[in-house]
């Protein structure tokens, strides 16, 4: 649709990084419009809204209306003819009259937007009173959610979650990674078995060994089984600020364990002769 003038931000207001936002789209030359169809609903139907949900401040950035050379009733018009006739339809397709000059500049605004968080020095919050701030607030940086992990899983109720430690080495060696584990678990409510099906060597001790330690409600009948995705990730938080979350629920049974790389001394020291 061509270069934008305006963009939306649907949802950064409701975060501290909402000035950051606004200082980069100036930069850029942007407009910020307020959500154009609040009706809608976007922000509890969009990507972000598992971060959301969770506690994790989150948003989405899109074009505006008003694009360089057109009024804003072009961009309405243009909006609601692909809605109605292509969005989400079989004619939902590439193009080669399209004009990607304007996600290009969106791409650039995303990356710095990005860039920006992940610099900051203070951790990103919702604004105080914020219907997701208490979610956040919730849980110890230490406590995993076990009602996330387990939405939907009606066999099994969370007793006690082992935390799962980032292996020291593998923090140091900057490994992260996926580890799948099958877990078995007695009608006692313990677990019987942990069996590892996938995952790097230095990290897959460390997730079976603490999920072997989980307890569960009990119930009687046969062994219940579950599979568990740990996900290892290094993050660039400051671990003594503003106590960063050390686990996160990226969906059911799909669990993230977090750790600040591990900073290294590249400083020679001369011995003296």
């Amino acid at each position: 649709m061509g270069l934008p003038e305006e963009v939306e931000v649907t949802g950064a207001e409701r975060t501290t990084f909402y000035p950051t936002v606004e200082a980069a789209a100036k930069e850029f030359g942007f407009a910020i419009r307020p959500d154009a169809n609040p009706e809608a609903g976007h922000y509890y139907r969009s990507d972000h809204f598992s971060l959301a949900r969770v506690g994790i401040p989150s948003f989405s950035i899109s074009e505006g209306l008003k694009f360089k050379g057109h009024d804003v009733a072009w961009g309405e018009e243009q909006t609601r003819d692909y809605v109605k006739n292509h969005y989400h339809q079989p004619s939902d397709e590439y193009r080669a009259d399209w004009d990607f000059k304007g996600l290009a500049e969106m791409a650039r605004f995303g990356y710095e937007l990005g860039l920006s968080a992940a610099t900051l020095s203070r951790a990103i919050e919702w604004q105080p009173g914020d219907e997701f701030e208490k979610v956040r607030k919730r849980l110890a940086p230490g406590e995993i959610d076990g009602s996330a992990l387990f939405a939907g899983v009606s066999d099994l109720s969370v007793v006690h979650l082992e935390p799962i430690a980032y292996p020291p080495l593998a923090r140091q060696t900057r490994i992260s990674g996926i580890v799948v584990l099958q877990v078995s678990v007695a009608a006692s409510g313990t677990v019987e078995h942990v069996e590892i099906l996938k995952g790097h060597p230095l990290l897959r001790q460390a997730a079976a060994d603490s999920v072997g330690r989980w307890k569960f409600a009990p119930r009687s009948g046969e062994l219940r089984t579950f599979e568990l995705k740990c996900e290892f990730a290094l993050r660039a938080f400051d671990i003594s600020s503003q106590n960063p979350r050390l686990f996160i629920v990226a969906e059911p049974l799909h669990l993230l364990i977090l750790a600040s790389p591990a900073i290294i001394n590249t400083q020679f020291v001369r011995s003296a002769s």
